[in-house]
């Protein structure tokens, strides 16, 4: 999610093996061709990304754009 999160949270997750979780929120104006070119590259779907916004508070405003 880091490609549509804000940024200031030092990346704790990805520099610990983990996953963004978006704890900063989402950006409220993302490149999204830039994110699709991010899923792209590590064979991921939109769909199994979609999923992971639903993780805190369901589908936000930006993510459903």
């Amino acid at each position: 999610m880091g490609v549509v999160s804000r940024a200031g949270c030092g990346a704790w997750c990805p520099s610990f093996g983990g996953r963004c979780y978006a704890c900063r929120g989402l950006i409220t104006d993302p490149n999204n061709k830039a994110a699709k070119d991010v899923l792209s590259e590590f064979g991921l779907t939109l769909e199994q990304v979609m999923a992971e916004f639903q993780l805190f508070n369901g589908l936000t405003d930006p993510a459903k754009k």
